[in-house]
């Protein structure tokens, strides 16, 4: 019985001691691109309270619960209210890839909007869903920006489809001047209509 009580104790200071390690990292990470993480009155990553533990897949991303309440309303009300999450302070993600979930959470540590600029136009949208899922309107806007530099005649009616299925109009108003103002970006089939 001693044995299993070791191992549980082993596996807790485990976890413990890779979630600071994480953190550390993150708030190095921050250092080296000269960000501020905290415009808060918080102080320090590990001083900042409870951790979350965002589940996607089998990798666990940790975060201060002060941080993503902060970044995401739907967070904040899961938290805020009797859920199940909130008893845990873990939170099963469904839908999102870990690499996704990655860059959203390295954009709620950070908020630094250079991030997208590297990102692929099918990672901006995959962001773009977990944004919108989670509702981070400030990551929205800068995954707008970034959508819009990335249209081109190739994807323009792709990227149409999404903001449709996202009801944005600001995606929808840019997609109908860009095609008002540069007919050649419509496809055939529609110039009829």
């Amino acid at each position: 019985m001693d044995v299993e009580i070791s191992k549980l104790e082993h596996k807790r200071k485990f976890k413990e001691i890779r979630q600071e390690i994480q953190n550390l990292f993150l708030l190095k990470r921050a250092k080296a691109h000269k960000l501020n993480l905290m415009p808060w009155p918080y102080g320090a990553i590990d001083e900042m309270g409870p951790q979350i533990n965002l589940v996607v897949g089998k990798t666990t991303f940790f975060i201060p619960k002060v941080i993503l309440c902060q970044a995401s309303e739907v967070f904040y009300k899961m938290f805020q209210h009797p859920f199940n999450e909130s008893r845990s302070n873990s939170v099963k993600i469904n839908n999102v890839d870990e690499l996704t979930m990655h860059r959203l959470v390295n954009y709620i540590m950070t908020k630094n909007d250079k991030i997208n600029e590297s990102i692929c136009l099918n990672g901006l949208l995959r962001l773009y869903y977990a944004a919108d899922k989670y509702c981070m309107l400030s990551l929205l806007d800068e995954l707008r920006k970034d959508i819009k530099k990335k249209t081109t005649i190739q994807n323009i009616e792709d990227i149409k489809a999404f903001a449709e299925v996202h009801a944005d109009s600001d995606l929808l108003k840019f997609i109908w001047y860009v095609q008002e103002v540069f007919p050649s970006m419509i496809p055939e089939n529609d110039k009829d209509n």
